[in-house]
């Protein structure tokens, strides 16, 4: 028997070259570090749980691990200022978002929840998180400040909507549903509160 491989691969638009920065394991999701020098990718080896690691972008250094949980992790994102990478983190009790700050290796959680919350994206400026959770009944988009308190927004009105990003601008938000669909919606406003306009299907 043996254990799948889903390698971590780097693409250089320009020349379309393709290289792979890790060989063994299997890699589920992955995002870049704020500069561009690193990359953070969720990995499972043999017999172990899916945590989190670091790797240059340039393969010239060995994958360095992040957090170390029996619970099986896959990443967010990080904030605009490396200060803090929003992950999720499922557990017997449900699917959470944690905060991992590299700079003492804490991992907390980013907000207490009996629901299952996942996706955790941060804005362009840093100040807001989107992340999606069911506590609607559904899977639905939501947005919240950074690092909180404070309300959440709804931002998705249709049942199903997942995995949201950002647009680089932070001026529009994006989600899918059903796998097949691709919605977004214009941030009306950031302050003092969060507004957001009706979705619409692209």
């Amino acid at each position: 028997q043996t254990h799948q491989t889903e390698t971590l691969w780097v693409l250089d638009i320009a020349t379309g070259t393709s290289t792979p920065l890790t060989t063994e394991g299997e890699v589920l999701s992955a995002c870049w570090h704020p500069g561009g020098q690193y990359v953070t990718f969720a990995w499972q080896g043999p017999g172990e749980p899916r945590n989190l690691y670091r790797i240059r972008a340039d393969g010239s250094e060995k994958m360095q691990r992040l957090t170390t949980s029996p619970n099986m992790q896959y990443v967010g994102s990080w904030s605009p200022d490396g200060s803090a990478l929003a992950f999720g983190e499922s557990s017997p009790t449900g699917s959470h978002i944690q905060i991992y700050r590299p700079h003492d290796r804490s991992v907390t959680p980013y907000f207490d929840s009996t629901f299952n919350e996942g996706y955790p994206e941060f804005s362009p400026d840093g100040r807001w998180v989107l992340f999606t959770s069911n506590r609607s009944g559904s899977d639905q988009v939501y947005v919240r400040p950074f690092p909180g308190p404070g309300p959440m927004v709804p931002v998705s009105t249709i049942d199903r909507a997942w995995q949201p990003f950002w647009a680089r601008s932070g001026r529009q938000i994006f989600f899918q549903r059903h796998y097949t669909e691709l919605w977004t919606a214009d941030v009306i406003s950031t302050g003092p509160e969060f507004k957001v306009g009706r979705p619409r299907l692209l």
